[in-house]
């Protein structure tokens, strides 16, 4: 262990900027549109590395090894909701609302670096210092979009009535529709 703790080294630096906007728009007295969006941007330095002599019984480990590679994400989402609420059907009683809205997801990942093992100077860690180098690329998009709804109904604020749905689309999935269905009744009586 007390070799371990001098001679091998994980190091992480992460670079990070993240943003985030919103308008809030009053239609009319029971109307409303929102729209949010945001970015989420990171970038990160990678060191792994280890003199050659430890005794782990792997050998690429033992010869002494330098791995080096920087992960890139960036997350982007837009959501645009319409809603009301208050709306008097047939009489004062009976009360409706709404909720529409729509949803985009995108994350971009990326990964590139290089694995080298096989140490040829104890303490010198370049790749070119290395008999071994492995080449470390990766790379993955994926995009959500959704849209979903709900309709809520009260009467005299005692009886509630609920209605949602959810569709989801992802880009890289075998099954890329998804749909949520939501139902839910309730009763206040203190209200009655």
């Amino acid at each position: 262990p007390l070799w371990t703790v001098k001679n091998a080294v994980f190091s992480q630096r992460t670079n990070r900027v993240n943003g985030f906007a919103a308008i809030d728009f009053n239609i009319s007295e029971n109307i409303n549109l929102l729209y949010q969006g945001s970015v989420d941007t990171y970038s990160e330095e990678n060191i792994n590395r280890q003199n050659r002599g430890g005794r782990t019984g792997n050998v690429a480990t033992d010869s002494g090894f330098y791995n080096t590679y920087n992960n890139t994400n960036t997350i982007n989402d837009h959501k645009l909701v319409l809603s009301g609420n208050n709306f008097s059907l047939i009489t004062d009683y009976l009360n409706m609302g709404f909720l529409a809205g729509a949803t985009s997801r995108s994350i971009d990942f990326d990964r590139i670096g290089v694995n080298s093992n096989d140490q040829q100077v104890f303490d010198f860690f370049d790749h070119s210092g290395f008999v071994n180098q492995t080449p470390v690329e990766f790379h993955q998009k994926r995009n959500i979009l959704g849209v979903y709804g709900q309709l809520n109904f009260d009467v005299k604020n005692m009886f509630y009535l609920n209605f949602a749905g959810r569709n989801d689309w992802v880009s890289n999935s075998i099954n890329n529709s998804l749909f949520y269905p939501s139902a839910s009744a309730s009763f206040i009586p203190t209200s009655a």
